[in-house]
């Protein structure tokens, strides 16, 4: 397997607004995240959404493509900040490609 391939890395950031109903008020809203694919197989996400008034999220994930182009398994942590015990961690599957090509 080659070294791992540092150009695949890219980031988002979003910013809005949101109305939150039930307290009538506008709330902003940020996310910042970064994706590293280093191998054809695997890529690493880390995200940091925000939302006004509330605890930011913090999360973690490791995608890993089992198929290629079929089938990935996510692995996922995630921690509210400044809230003890709020650590999750979770994992998915994702089947790509059901629709045609």
């Amino acid at each position: 397997m080659p070294g791992a391939r540092w150009e695949s890395i890219t980031t988002d950031l979003n910013l809005g607004m949101a109305r939150d109903r039930l307290e009538r008020q506008d709330k902003r809203l940020a996310n910042l995240a970064l994706a590293w694919r280093p191998y054809e197989r695997l890529t690493l996400f880390g995200e940091a959404p925000y939302r006004q008034r509330e605890g930011s999220t913090q999360a973690g994930r490791l995608r890993i493509r089992a198929i290629p182009d079929t089938l990935g398994i996510d692995l996922t942590a995630t921690r509210v900040t400044g809230l003890k015990n709020s650590g999750a961690y979770s994992i998915g599957f994702g089947w790509y490609g059901i629709f045609g090509k």
